[in-house]
């Protein structure tokens, strides 16, 4: 039944087991794994992947491998276990916007997602003209993520987007999360120059946004760099302890000096 085998595509969609892959030509083909791999496999693949598989008759591919991944955003899902929201991403854009949305703790957690997972965090504040005084909010955003490049924006005032744009380089793959309503698939559009993203509304009484992304998806820019968009997410699990020792290096440094090697730092003296 094979065709070729020993092909290699990019997972550019993933949605309950079923995936969209693009081969070094770029086009599209239907996909899904072996039973092997289902039933074997600590991680299934993701968005972004590089896969090998076989062009089966039909035109669909059939994938038996995963390919070795340089990046893995992930998360801890409500029940605890590891979801990954994408993989071999160089930079991840984490989205905020200038209203009820912006929450520091929420972006340190992030941050601490992306190091995690090897990736460059850059932090976007959307909607930037809500804002009274846009430079003193990124400034103090900045401040308090020393280190971090971070970006206020305005899609809808099309306000500094080109600073977004100067990350979008041939080659270069990008992703976006965020809570929903933030602007994020506004964002994707904008990078790719079209409308793959569907975009809803926010409501006026929360400044909370509806769930428009409900699968991620990969897109290419004309750049040929490559754009992930992801669903809103509620809550920024993380899954293991990695890059917390980055994200904390002051609390860490503290910690060395401790008086007490098993010290749970509550009720010790000193």
């Amino acid at each position: 039944m094979n065709n070729n085998s020993n092909l290699v595509f990019r997972i550019i969609f993933e949605s309950r087991e079923q995936y969209r892959v693009i081969d070094e030509n770029f086009k599209v083909y239907l996909a899904t794994i072996t039973g092997n791999m289902r039933f074997t496999s600590q991680d299934l693949p993701a968005v972004g992947d590089w896969v090998q598989g076989s062009l089966q008759s039909g035109d669909w591919v059939l994938i038996d491998a995963i390919g070795e991944r340089s990046s893995v955003l992930a998360r801890a899902d409500s029940s605890g276990s590891r979801q990954i929201l994408a993989t071999n991403v160089e930079v991840l854009f984490i989205v905020t916007s200038a209203n009820h949305d912006l929450n520091m703790n929420r972006l340190d957690r992030y941050i601490i997602m992306a190091q995690s997972g090897g990736v460059k965090p850059v932090i976007v504040i959307n909607k930037i003209e809500l804002s009274e005084n846009p430079e003193q909010l990124v400034g103090e955003v900045a401040e308090r993520f020393n280190g971090i490049d971070v970006h206020g924006v305005s899609f809808y005032e099309n306000w500094n987007l080109e600073q977004l744009s100067s990350y979008a380089t041939h080659g270069r793959t990008l992703a976006f999360v965020g809570s929903s309503g933030v602007g994020k698939s506004s964002l994707t559009n904008y990078l790719i120059g079209g409308e793959a993203a569907a975009v809803g509304d926010v409501r006026e009484s929360d400044s909370r946004g509806r769930h428009t992304t409900t699968h991620r998806e990969l897109h290419i820019t004309d750049s040929g760099a490559v754009v992930i968009d992801t669903p809103g997410l509620r809550s920024v699990g993380l899954s293991d302890d990695a890059g917390l020792e980055e994200a904390f290096a002051d609390i860490m440094v503290l910690a060395e000096k401790c008086k007490f090697s098993d010290c749970r730092h509550e009720t010790e003296p000193n």
